[in-house]
């Protein structure tokens, strides 16, 4: 019986189970020179004398308790699963990883990246991205400081999936080292509803790796028909209940049962709508 394995990256969660002290907040450095702040913010956070936890028991909210429920199904289904986490503040971690609670993030608000002082000539993507870098280099941690770093150092990858839950924010600052991670061989899948929506923002390589699910997909399944902050994360639950043997297969496999999936749902959508119609004239 083979071993197969899965590496689920998750985005992490602006919600929080415990207090997050003032300092610990990005948005307090509003305004300020990003180089500075993030040498300031990762001492700040790192400090010995405040207290951490792991970040699976630190996270709450819809969303990350859908992203354990997926660890979990894969579990079931016969995969070894590896949950890390996609930390705006952190870095790239493991999901038992102990962090101090924090609020950052590469999405608009309040405690945004982006709302730091910036060269002009940076754009979204550069600002993200050199965040992300920054921050896995020049952290004090005995962890891997990329995707492919993360990828190299796990054996058996014959039978190893990589499978990727992110908004289209969060995926600004890895599109490099996704890239890297398929020149090294990974199987790698993408669910992210938002890509596969936008796919002209999305790298010409790494396009045949975002699986062809949107929101129609909510018609699939009850599971399925939450708000769309969860739906990443529901979906990626979905597709391992009903579609792990294909995932084992590998992802281009995977891909294929999906897009046959997604052409059924829009006949189906066709049909319903013409009976409507039908309907509405007699």
């Amino acid at each position: 019986m083979r071993d197969y394995r899965v590496l689920i990256l998750s985005t992490c969660s602006s919600l929080k189970r415990f207090p997050i002290a003032v300092e610990c907040n990005l948005g307090v450095y509003k305004g300020e020179p990003y180089d500075l702040v993030l040498s300031n913010w990762l001492e700040t956070i790192q400090d010995l004398t405040k207290k951490k936890f792991p970040a699976q028991d630190l996270y709450i909210g819809s969303n990350w308790k859908e992203v354990l429920s997926c660890a979990k199904t894969a579990s079931s289904v016969g995969f070894i699963p590896q949950l890390w986490v996609v930390s705006a503040g952190w870095g790239l971690i493991p999901a038992n990883f102990k962090i101090t609670p924090y609020a950052a993030s590469f999405s608009e608000g309040e405690n945004s990246i982006h709302n730091l002082k910036w060269s002009q000539e940076f754009n979204s993507k550069q600002r993200s991205r050199s965040w992300w870098q920054t921050i896995n280099q020049k952290r004090n941690l005995d962890l891997p400081s990329s995707l492919p770093q993360l990828y190299s150092s796990l054996p058996n990858k014959k039978n190893l999936r990589v499978l990727i839950i992110l908004s289209k924010e969060y995926y600004l600052p890895l599109e490099l080292e996704i890239l890297e991670l398929i020149s090294l061989g990974a199987d790698v899948v993408i669910v992210s509803s938002g890509m596969y929506s936008e796919l002209e923002m999305v790298h010409p390589v790494i396009k045949d790796h975002v699986l062809p699910l949107n929101t129609k997909f909510k018609t699939a399944n009850e599971s399925l028909k939450k708000n769309c902050h969860v739906l990443n994360a529901s979906m990626a639950t979905w597709l391992l209940e009903n579609y792990h043997d294909e995932l084992k297969k590998g992802g281009e496999e995977l891909h294929d049962a999906l897009d046959k999936k997604r052409i059924q749902l829009n006949e189906e959508e066709f049909y319903f709508s013409n009976k409507q119609k039908e309907k509405s004239q007699w």
